[in-house]
């Protein structure tokens, strides 16, 4: 009984705010919306429960002398001062904007520098002749590169031509294949949720 009735509820549910998605029933309107912002609710507790364990973790770290503590001492003085500045001061506020402007600006564009860098090491090894599927992706990845830089254009002016046609024909439609199966799969996978099928919401797995 302890699994049947939270598979209910996830079915009622789910169908509940689909058919108010795709079906105009005003009677379910209602019951839709009140459902929607419990969800928002929960999700306000569930977020307010992972800072707690979050800093749980880290205190323990702390308290263990782990190699590690001063990021983990450096991650809780970090949240606490942009929750309570940004709560109690609001976000308008110095420290708030301090915090964002100094610290979470400066810390994503080192993040995406790096990034840039590992994303540079994986095209150097997708880039290696082993098949023609790996020949047809290093023969398109040059030709987008010498179409999108300057010097493919002064090279020869067809280099950007092709460089659209690739982006715009071959990228597109692969890129709508990959859609369509995301779309079909995630179907499949929500008529399993909903029918019951699939319970690893529940922590038991499918039955």
């Amino acid at each position: 009984m302890k699994n049947i009735l939270p598979i209910i509820i996830a079915a009622i549910v789910g169908f509940l705010l689909l058919a108010d998605f795709f079906l105009d029933i005003p009677a379910i309107k209602g019951p839709a919306a009140e459902v929607q912002d419990w969800g928002v609710i929960l999700a306000a507790f569930a977020l307010a429960l992972a800072t707690i364990n979050l800093i749980g973790f880290h205190i323990r770290q702390i308290g263990r002398k782990s190699k590690d503590r001063i990021h983990s001492l450096i991650l809780i003085v970090g949240l606490l001062a942009t929750a309570i500045s940004g709560i109690f001061m609001g976000t308008d506020s110095a420290i708030f904007d301090f915090i964002f402007r100094s610290i979470y600006t400066s810390l994503a564009a080192a993040f995406y520098a790096m990034t840039a860098f590992h994303l540079a090491s994986a095209s150097y090894r997708a880039f290696r002749l082993k098949n023609p599927l790996s020949a047809a992706l290093i023969v398109s990845g040059v030709l987008l590169m010498l179409g999108k830089a300057p010097i493919g254009e002064n090279i020869w002016s067809g280099f950007p031509v092709i460089a659209n046609w690739i982006m715009e024909v071959v990228n597109v439609a692969g890129s709508r294949g990959i859609l369509i199966s995301t779309a079909i799969g995630s179907i499949a996978m929500a008529l399993r949720v909903l029918t019951g099928i699939d319970r690893s919401y529940l922590g038991s797995g499918s039955e």
